[in-house]
């Protein structure tokens, strides 16, 4: 499963990464962030560092900005990592079949079908 990013924070992942862009997201999505318009000595720079304030209040300094929880994203780099649903549904927040419903979606949406191993004692019935 390859989910792209959504638009409100592919910006945020070629600016820092893709790890700590989910580290964020993971810690601050759903919340509504006051952006300061210089991010030296804010809040925002001494919770999150000067490359995250900074992108940030460039982007959206002086108003607020509703953290996306980007579900969809997250549970595609979970999928990724190599995580179980369980652990997935536990990270995320979601219900298990919510992850067997968004790693579909995703399949679907990449034009790939997960390939099943295949037990070679098994006979061809075709």
């Amino acid at each position: 499963m390859n989910a792209a990013p959504p638009d409100s924070i592919s910006w945020l992942i070629d600016t820092v990464g893709e790890d700590e862009a989910l580290r964020f997201v993971e810690t601050v999505g759903g919340q509504r962030l006051i952006v300061p318009m210089n991010s030296s000595g804010s809040n925002l720079e001494k919770c999150w560092g000067p490359v995250i304030a900074e992108g940030l209040c460039d982007r959206f300094g002086g108003t607020a900005w509703f953290v996306p929880v980007a579900r969809p994203w997250r549970v595609g780099l979970y999928s990724r990592m190599g995580m179980t649903i369980n652990e997935i549904t536990v990270r995320a927040g979601v219900s298990y079949s919510a992850v067997v419903k968004l790693r579909s979606a995703g399949r679907r949406a990449s034009g790939r079908r997960a390939a099943r191993p295949v037990d070679e004692r098994q006979t061809a019935l075709f």
